[in-house]
């Protein structure tokens, strides 16, 4: 006799099988809100990026997250009046980078 089988090829006749098939199920669940909530996070990042007039997500490999990180840590760079009134934990280059 073949047991039914749902979610993941779980066996539904047997208590462990419907048990592991509920949290599998909730698991699921989970997860598709957590992937929701970095969806809208990335967008409002996005979108507060913009505001802030900043190009960074042009460059390759610098997406929401790592511009609003950059633009966080530097803050206004009109403060700074040349290239070289920077704070020195803020590398120009990546020779300059030593973590």
């Amino acid at each position: 006799m073949r047991l039914p089988t749902g979610v993941i090829g779980v066996a539904l006749s047997w208590p462990a099988g419907l048990a592991r098939r509920r949290l599998a199920v909730e698991l699921v669940s989970e997860l598709e809100g957590i992937d929701k909530t970095i969806k809208g996070a990335e967008k409002d990042l996005k979108e507060l990026v913009a505001a802030c007039g900043s190009t960074l997500m042009e460059l390759h490999g610098i997406g929401p997250s790592g511009a609003g990180r950059l633009l966080e840590d530097a803050g206004d760079i009109s403060q700074f009046a040349d290239r070289d009134h920077r704070p020195q934990w803020l590398p120009r280059t990546r020779s300059e980078y030593k973590p």
